[in-house]
């Protein structure tokens, strides 16, 4: 494990580390970008120094020249004191090295060709020769040539003058002229030669950085002046192509054309990163360059780098060694908190924390372990109290448990009518679910299945009060609905703690598998066909038992075929969670059911419970699991067929309700309805009846209404209601109508529908084949 004081030294460090490195970045980028200003500036300047110099230097040069050039056009020029002039120029300008009087043939001597005198400066003074012949003819010469076809003065190209002045130099070339009949007549040149050695002592003054150097390129690229003297007189972009230097050859272009500017490049030998900064001579169209090596222009500011880096590794270690000693000084009391913190922790708890006098953080950590050891002390013995009375709670909890699950059915019936099984699988060590089952008589079973609200002790106490409570109402021999609400009320008195219970009962009659439900509040039951096919049983929706206290509860027949299964269960099965917080869901809970449908009641609860187990692997059961089959195993004809039927078949004409009065009042005679319950069956179908006429239909044709009467049982009448208009659910139309708001408050439209249900017992809707279809339910 690494110390406290390595961590601290490591953190300072690299805190530094990171202050200085942005501090360096931010430095160093600035500076470049300094130095590159100031290198710019002084290439600038140097350039412009060389330029001002190359010009002062020619422009003396083309001055003279041009005038004695006016001089020779006159009538009768002087040519030799023109000639004694150019002489006295050649001797006293530092830069001329020679100058020349060249004519025309046979111009200045009727019978002589070539006629050019020559004057130039030697170490021994000055010579003249007589140019012209076959081993130098002027007349093909640049300095010739091209100041007679362009009728104008300017520079030659630099060459090597063999024959004259035997040296390399550049000349400036003036054309002078003759008035012969109004026409200007081509006479000859006069010139002013300029030494290359001379120029190039002007260039050669470029000194930049270490080896930084200047070179004076001409208008097609002839280098007038390099510090190597091999390149001197050689085309510089003929250079650059043979080297294949596509760069140079770029900038060199450039320079040919008059352009300026600032380029990189890597430099005539490519081994070395160059910069070049390039102006031209306006006069001459010739062209100045600086170049100087990269590396030399931050040559300053590595070194710079280098001493920074290694100063700020002697300060950087220099922190982590004060850092250490004044941590280990710092935490010195913390190790030995620490090994006193080991002792206690494998029991030893008769240590003594030593006192320490300091008054920063670590005296008050040293005072908090002495109350902590004592405040230890004292819990310890505090939980070895509470251990012992838990082990005594949980020894009752288990005994509540054994009370409890003794108190559910273990013993299943075993009848050639029935199959039936239930498990009761609880989170905690007592709970809230509950089932049950027994026998009215010998043909009626109760069945139940609930859940009470809150967890443990209280909400097992509260179960115990509801199965006693339900199973005295039953053996009274009362109706379904009316044993729900008189628990319910039981319930509601003296309930400070306002417990309820969600519940769904049921009695079936074993011979015809008719049976009744009701429900308070619960998950609706499920209900396994033969076929595979799981059905949601919408039973009328009820609130829990124990919250209202005259609250109405009804009941719904459902007829279970030989094969069939009902499913009462808790939402701990549909609510169960795994690993990734995912819950079982209902359709996962009918999957099982029709993957397992195949094997008998008892196996089909234990698999339905374990696939929940395996589902929820690693996850705490939250919830108790509680889930009771009932399958229906008769053979033979077990639907109850109706006593008698009566169908009635009417138009969607107001004029046609006297039949259906006629019809009711008919059936109650013939089936002994009592008068109130005739009364209702007639208010029903009229405010149903005029429904349909007035909104069923779009069109105006003629339609037709059926309606069939149908006595199930004694006192059990089921009405069925027919016709081919349009869509409209009645339960939906009622579901947000309120009757116990102000008047003021209250929707129109709804509120016969609303009547019609609570005038019923039962109420359920479907449309199939293009028809809408009510089913109405009436004890009488």
């Amino acid at each position: 494990m690494k110390s406290l004081a390595f961590r601290y030294s490591i953190f300072f460090s690299l805190s530094i580390f990171i202050i200085f490195f942005i501090y360096f970045i931010i430095t160093l980028g600035y500076s470049i970008q300094l130095l590159a200003e100031d290198t710019k500036k002084n290439t600038e300047t140097l350039t412009e120094l060389t330029l001002s110099r190359l010009t002062n230097a020619l422009s003396s040069v083309e001055q003279m020249p041009l005038v004695l050039g006016k001089s020779l056009e006159e009538p009768s020029p002087d040519y030799y004191e023109i000639l004694r002039i150019l002489q006295g120029i050649v001797l006293n300008d530092p830069y001329i090295f020679g100058t020349c009087l060249a004519f025309e043939p046979y111009t200045f001597q009727k019978d002589s060709l070539y006629y050019a005198i020559y004057s130039y400066e030697t170490p021994k003074g000055l010579r003249t020769k007589y140019l012209g012949g076959r081993s130098y003819n002027y007349f093909t010469k640049d300095w010739y040539r091209v100041p007679r076809e362009r009728c104008k003065p300017g520079w030659s190209e630099p060459y090597y003058d063999l024959g004259a002045g035997d040296t390399l130099m550049c000349t400036y070339s003036v054309p002078f002229f003759k008035d012969v009949k109004g026409k200007q007549q081509f006479m000859g040149v006069l010139t002013l030669d300029i030494s290359l050695s001379s120029l190039g002592k002007i260039v050669s003054k470029i000194k930049l950085y270490k080896s930084g150097f200047g070179v004076l390129i001409s208008k097609g690229g002839i280098i007038i002046y390099a510090p190597d003297s091999t390149l001197i007189n050689t085309n510089i972009l003929e250079i650059a192509k043979e080297r294949k230097n596509e760069k140079l050859e770029e900038i060199v272009q450039k320079m040919m054309n008059g352009e300026s500017g600032n380029e990189s490049f890597s430099g005539l030998d490519k081994k070395k990163s160059s910069e070049v900064y390039y102006s031209p001579l306006a006069s001459t169209g010739w062209s100045v360059g600086i170049i100087f090596p990269v590396e030399e222009v931050y040559a300053s500011l590595l070194n710079l780098v280098k001493y920074l880096l290694a100063a700020f590794g002697i300060i950087l270690g220099v922190v982590m060694l004060v850092t250490i000693l004044i941590t280990n000084r710092l935490t010195s009391p913390i190790k030995k908190l620490v090994r006193l913190t080991h002792q206690i922790g494998h029991g030893d708890f008769s240590v003594e924390i030593p006192k320490v006098k300091r008054r920063d953080e670590i005296g008050v950590l040293a005072n908090s372990f002495s109350v902590m050891l004592e405040h230890l002390r004292s819990y310890l013995q505090d939980l070895e109290r509470t251990t012992a009375e838990k082990k005594q709670i949980e020894s009752e909890l288990n005994i509540a448990h054994t009370i409890q699950m003794g108190m559910l059915p273990r013993e299943f019936p075993r009848r050639s009518e029935c199959e039936l099984f239930a498990i009761l699988d609880s989170a905690r060590a007592v709970g809230g679910d509950l089932y049950d089952f027994f026998f009215i008589d010998q043909d009626h079973m109760f069945i139940s299945v609930g859940d009470v609200s809150g967890k443990g002790v209280p909400a097992s106490l509260f179960m115990t009060v509801v199965r006693t409570l339900y199973r005295s109402r039953t053996m009274d021999g009362q109706p379904l609905h009316q044993i729900m609400s008189l628990i319910n009320q039981e319930l509601c008195k003296d309930n400070p703690n306002v417990m309820f219970v969600t519940m769904v009962s049921g009695i079936i009659n074993l011979k015809t598998g008719f049976i009744e439900l009701c429900n308070a509040g619960h998950n609706p039951p499920l209900l396994l066909e033969k076929s595979g096919k799981v059905k949601k049983i919408g039973l009328f929706p009820a609130i829990p038992l124990g919250i209202m206290e005259y609250h109405k509860f009804r009941t719904e027949k459902v007829q279970m075929e030989p094969g069939d299964r009902m499913v009462l269960y808790t939402d701990g099965i549909t609510e169960a969670l795994n690993i990734r917080g995912e819950l079982f869901t209902d359709q996962r809970f009918r999957q099982v059911l029709r993957d397992k449908m195949n094997a008998d009641v008892p196996s089909l609860v234990k698999g339905v419970v374990d696939s929940i187990h395996d589902f929820s692997a690693g996850v705490e059961q939250a919830d108790d699991i509680t889930l009771l089959i009932l399958g229906f195993q008769k053979t033979g004809v077990h639907r109850q067929l109706p006593v008698e039927s009566r169908d009635l078949t009417v138009r969607d004409k107001l004029e046609d309700l006297p039949l259906i009065v006629s019809c009711v009042e008919e059936i109650s005679r013939t089936w002994n309805l009592s008068s109130k319950a005739s009364m209702e069956v007639n208010l029903v179908l009229e405010e149903l009846f005029t429904n349909i006429v007035f909104y069923a239909f779009a069109d105006k044709k003629e339609h037709k209404i059926d309606i069939i009467f149908e006595l199930l049982a004694p006192g059990l009448l089921q009405i069925r209601i027919e016709d081919d208009g349009r869509h409209f659910d009645l339960l939906e139309a009622s579901e947000e109508v309120k009757t116990d708001g102000p008047l003021e408050e209250r929707k129109i439209g709804g509120l016969g529908i609303h009547f019609v249900k609570q005038m019923m017992d039962g109420m359920k809707y479907t449309r199939k084949g293009g028809k809408n279809c009510v089913l109405l339910i009436k004890h009488f």
